[in-house]
């Protein structure tokens, strides 16, 4: 839970590299917990921040701790099902 207060830290601060970075950690231990919606969430909270980030102009750094975590449609499609219904 750390990780997505220093990410929405970094946010506010305008820092986006670093809080896409915190959200990803955030999503990876909300995976290992079996909270499948809450990691699509960050997941999806990261890639904003990344696309703020590119669109301002800012370089993401490329680290090999920086991947996405492996998310499929196991947890994409039931979160997708709560949001329809």
């Amino acid at each position: 839970m750390w990780r997505a207060k220093m990410a929405m830290h970094y946010e506010a601060a305008g820092n986006w590299e670093h809080g896409a970075r915190a959200l990803r950690a955030a999503a990876e231990h909300a995976k290992a917990r079996q909270a499948q919606g809450e990691a699509a969430e960050l997941i999806e909270r990261a890639v904003y921040l990344e696309t703020n980030a590119q669109s301002s102009g800012a370089q993401l750094m490329k680290t090999p701790d920086a991947s996405p975590p492996a998310l499929d449609a196991a947890v994409l499609v039931p979160r997708l099902e709560q949001n329809t219904c």
